[in-house]
């Protein structure tokens, strides 16, 4: 038994000492996400855009909307990109907190509060804080897409487009 213990911390306790040194982590509040995007909507339209694009992005902007004000157009809310490739074999949905604040013809959409969470059979849902620039690249890429689908809804011409 003892033999097996020692062969185990010889050859465990390395692997897992040369798998976390691969890639320095990334501090927590260096795990942030923002993009300015401009537009010519007025703070008033790109307000409800924003709303809008919640709804169709998120499924459900009820459930995504945690806090909204008009008066500073400002939005925020709890979002989720599902299964997001970060190397190796690891999918996880990704949860984040979303800002979005509009003023003078620009947007403003900020990702923190990033959390990967994969599931596996045996220790069930794992949630990841500790980050490092390589899976941090991978998430920056599927927030990109995000995005850019913020800035397409935005290309509309107007809130009632005549169908």
């Amino acid at each position: 038994m003892k033999f097996l213990l020692k062969i185990m911390i010889i050859g465990v306790v390395p692997l897992f000492v040369f798998i976390g040194c691969g890639q320095p982590t990334v501090p927590k509040n260096q795990l942030v996400y923002s993009k300015i995007i401009q537009h010519n909507k007025n703070s008033n339209e790109a307000f409800e855009f924003s709303k809008m694009w919640l709804a169709n992005a998120f499924v459900d902007s009820k459930s995504v909307i945690e806090y909204e004000n008009k008066d500073n157009f400002t939005i925020i809310g709890k979002g989720i990109i599902p299964k997001v490739y970060y190397g190796l074999t690891i999918y996880g949905d990704t949860k984040f907190t979303i800002t979005i604040q509009n003023k003078n013809n620009r947007t403003k959409i900020t990702l923190d509060n990033i959390k990967i969470e994969t599931y596996d059979n045996i220790n069930g849902t794992l949630k990841y804080d500790m980050w490092n620039q390589k899976q941090f690249n991978y998430f920056s890429i599927e927030a990109d897409k995000l995005l850019t689908s913020f800035k397409s809804s935005l290309s509309k011409k107007t809130l009632n487009d005549n169908w």
